[in-house]
């Protein structure tokens, strides 16, 4: 007799590693959430080198705690004239990053200021997020195989039980 008692281990299986990877994706995710919604830090008059025709990283950029950028920075070539957005560079919010058109307000080699808000997350989620990106790195996509092998059990839990049921109710098989 097939009872669902067989049914619950597969279940039970499915959900430990289901929600365990789930879960750990979501902590993860929690570390990298954006604390944009206050007010920004400013970085006023970062200097660079004009590299023109490659994208160039604020100070800024590779700080791992950094969510986000402002939409418009303001850039001042060397002779003290403000570049204009789309005619001479283009600004990428996301990754603070500038790229710099070849255009007269522009010259290779000479150095331009930038001043932009950058957003960057609590001092709370930078202590969460420390250990938990290290774990996170080491585990790669494990959580996701896990959620996945869970499922699997469950299929094949799932088939054993509609297997034995409907074995079960279809009575002795005889010869003829």
């Amino acid at each position: 007799m097939v009872t669902f008692r067989s049914f619950i281990v597969p279940i039970m299986v499915f959900v430990i590693f289901a929600v365990g990877g789930l879960a750990a994706y979501q902590v993860a995710d929690f570390g990298q959430q954006s604390a944009a919604h206050g007010p920004g830090t400013t970085a006023t008059n970062e200097s660079h080198i004009q590299q023109v025709g490659i994208w160039q990283y604020t100070d800024n950029a590779t700080n791992q705690y950094v969510t986000g950028f402002n939409d418009s920075p303001t850039v001042y070539n060397n002779s003290s004239a403000r570049l204009v957005e789309g005619t001479d560079y283009k600004w990428n919010a996301s990754g603070g990053a500038l790229f710099i058109y070849s255009t007269p307000n522009t010259t290779n080699g000479n150095p331009f200021t930038i001043t932009y808000t950058y957003y960057q997350n609590t001092q709370d989620v930078k202590r969460l997020n420390g250990p938990l990106s290290t774990i996170t790195k080491a585990l790669g996509n494990l959580p996701i195989l896990a959620a996945g092998l869970g499922l699997v059990v469950l299929i094949i839990g799932f088939g054993t039980f509609v297997a034995k049921y409907l074995g079960s109710r279809s009575g002795p098989r005889t010869n003829r």
